[in-house]
């Protein structure tokens, strides 16, 4: 009775998708579009083999379970997990609830913003919600299994490591294996993983013995080695005309810079506190725009195949959690410059309070309710 009250959001959450994704599979199963169904056009598409990816798909070879673990049990994983970090972030459970519900319903033709302006609009349901196609997370081994994968390597990164002992060795070796699962997932953990033991040498002085330095040279050549063996050079050239959306440029990477630099300087956020938090974070946005602003020059991977992946699920949500923490925070705690009362600088500071804290219930609560029915209706039951 303890653990269920004590887990009982993360319990619910996953009973939910669990039931949910059972009822998709039921109902929607075999009539809609599949994106992620063939590791195997994959491997032909890009000429690159996820050499653990493609084991785990030929050892489960019966179709049913492999049916089963990417349509319902792997996917209601992901919600779980990304629950319990975006509650570990936030400590609230709204907030934590909406961005679960908003990162599973991702589909690059029928995103949930859509759904909201064709209700707005009155458009008919049938055009607005995801009836003919799976939701991005379907799809075994990836994207279901490789999110998964990510998320639980980010998790003991993030909050259980204390880079001593064998910990920082049994998750280099992990994060080391990730393009064996997702290639694209993969090398943007392993860069991301490499930025975070440059930190801990060079700003927080920590010791790391000759033997660890020889076992991280060792897994990049051996990761290398099999990157540059099942792929041609050429493929990292890409010759399609490409661009990246204004909105995405302004939502995922300007604004929660911004509203971060703004409350850094308005209330007087401890420094130390926020590097020790939040660096990895950032060090995650960092990555990820140089993967952009590669591609959008013509060197590494085409934006598409990048933007649907671990980006869309995990790091846009990622990038706010630093703030909603703060917000999170009492309002004393929040204003208590009463210097600023009579200035902009305190009017600006009460604006962002209110609309990520205070008032949050008034529109995270009709947002989740919005969520619900969006999945409730893409399901095929009503045809």
């Amino acid at each position: 009775m303890k653990f269920l009250k004590n887990f009982y959001n993360e319990l619910s959450i996953f009973i939910i998708f669990i039931l949910y994704f059972i009822l998709w599979h039921k109902f929607n199963y075999g009539d809609v579009i599949l994106n992620n169904n063939s590791l195997d056009q994959a491997i032909q598409a890009y000429n690159f083999t996820p050499f653990i990816s493609h084991l785990i798909n030929n050892l489960i070879s019966l179709d049913f379970f492999s049916k089963i673990m990417g349509n319902i049990i792997f996917p209601s994983c992901v919600s779980l997990i990304l629950f319990i970090i975006f509650k570990k972030f936030t400590s609230s459970n709204i907030w934590s609830y909406s961005l679960v519900f908003l990162s599973m319903s991702t589909n690059e033709n029928f995103p949930f913003i859509n759904f909201l302006a064709g209700v707005l609009s009155n458009e008919p349901l049938e055009l607005i919600v995801n009836r003919s196609e799976n939701f991005e997370i379907i799809g075994f081994p990836i994207p279901a299994f490789s999110i998964f994968y990510f998320l639980i390597l980010f998790y003991f990164s993030f909050f259980s490591l204390n880079f001593n002992g064998s910990k920082i060795y049994i998750l280099t070796f992990f994060w080391f294996l990730g393009p064996g699962i997702h290639p694209v997932d993969g090398v943007l953990g392993i860069i991301y993983w490499s930025l975070c033991i440059i930190f801990l040498l060079f700003f927080k002085k920590k010791s790391i013995n000759k033997f660890f330095i020889f076992f991280i040279i060792s897994m990049a050549l051996l990761i290398g080695y099999q990157i540059f063996t099942n792929i041609q050079l050429e493929m990292f050239v890409i010759k399609s005309k490409q661009s990246f959306p204004i909105y995405n440029l302004v939502f995922y990477f300007i604004l929660p810079i911004s509203i971060i630099i703004i409350l850094i300087k308005l209330i007087k956020i401890d420094m130390y506190e926020f590097y020790s938090k939040f660096l990895n974070i950032y060090l995650l946005m960092f990555v990820e725009f140089l993967i952009i602003l590669f591609s959008l020059n013509g060197i590494g991977v085409e934006l598409r195949m990048f933007q649907y992946r671990i980006t869309q699920f995990f790091l846009h949500f990622l990038y706010y959690l630093p703030i909603i923490y703060y917000l999170n925070k009492d309002e004393v705690f929040i204003l208590k410059n009463k210097q600023l009362s009579t200035t902009f600088n305190y009017y600006l500071t009460k604006i962002i309070f209110l609309v990520f804290n205070k008032y949050k219930v008034y529109y995270l609560y009709p947002f989740c309710i919005m969520l619900i029915v969006y999945y409730v209706l893409s399901l095929n039951i009503y045809e």
